[in-house]
């Protein structure tokens, strides 16, 4: 296929957003997995196509694929993840947005609108602190930055090429002040897991009541449309809430085995 298209993409199955490379190849279930050759190199791997399109497909482009042997690699056959910093941010296109931040007519950079629990962001950054640079380079007001011959990418690209427990330089702007800030990152800590891969499913039977942490592929079992079709409220904190706790987690009653202690649950 030919390659039209490299940029972040949500992956299926680490719902995460990390760089991917666009072709115009069908990718059909059986063949993902399989590897992507240039001149009888190895520069990707095929794992997923575009829903609702035809011939448009994804590859794994080889600087994800490093990051995951080396994450193995310092973990001694343990992974890790990609880490992030926990933050949602807000683009500063307007000028009257910029200016109300104190901005320079020569700066640019994107405004801090949430900061997630149990995270380093959490200690370091506050609400509203406007990220001007990130590890030395310029934050655009739509959060890009430069990315190979005048191209740009949002800066996430520059977290995924970070490690569990890798600091990441802020140059931020608070309250009129111009700050530098170092920040821990690593992975998110859901609430709700969004997979359970190599992990065997954890449960608790007591008087015949089966109880089982909350997890999204417990949610996938009611379908493809799960977020419309199972209970309102299991979905509901699965995509919003978050841990506020170190090991805080869910748990749900599941099913109720038939037995005379339990008669009329």
């Amino acid at each position: 296929g030919v390659v039209s298209r490299v940029e972040p993409q949500q992956y299926t199955h680490g719902a995460s957003s990390l760089l991917a490379i666009q072709i115009d190849a069908a990718i059909n279930p059986g063949n993902s997995g399989g590897p992507a050759m240039l001149d009888h190199k190895v520069v990707g791997v095929a794992f997923q196509s575009l829903e609702g399109a035809e011939n448009i497909g994804f590859i794994i482009p080889v600087p994800i694929i490093q990051h995951f042997l080396e994450d193995v690699r310092r973990n001694n056959g343990a992974y890790d993840g990609f880490p992030f910093l926990g933050i949602n941010c807000q683009g500063l296109d307007n000028a009257q947005l910029r200016r109300y931040y104190g901005m320079k007519e020569n700066e640019t950079g994107v405004l801090i609108s949430k900061i997630r629990p149990l995270t380093d962001s959490e200690k370091q950054l506050k609400t509203f602190d406007v990220i001007l640079t990130l590890d030395g380079q310029k934050v655009g007001n739509d959060g890009t930055v430069p990315f190979r011959n005048r191209e740009r990418i949002t800066f996430d690209y520059v977290l995924s090429q970070k490690y569990n427990g890798d600091s990441v330089e802020l140059g931020i702007l608070r309250d009129g002040k111009r700050l530098t800030v170092h920040v821990t990152a690593a992975p998110l800590k859901q609430l709700v897991p969004i997979q359970m891969y190599d992990m065997l499913p954890r449960y608790k039977i007591y008087a015949g009541l089966v109880f089982v942490p909350l997890t999204q592929p417990f949610l996938h079992e009611y379908g493809d449309e799960w977020y419309s079709q199972s209970p309102r409220k299991l979905c509901d904190r699965a995509l919003y809430w978050e841990a506020k706790e170190e090991g805080q987690e869910l748990v749900i009653l599941s099913q109720v085995l038939q037995d005379s202690v339990n008669q009329g649950f």
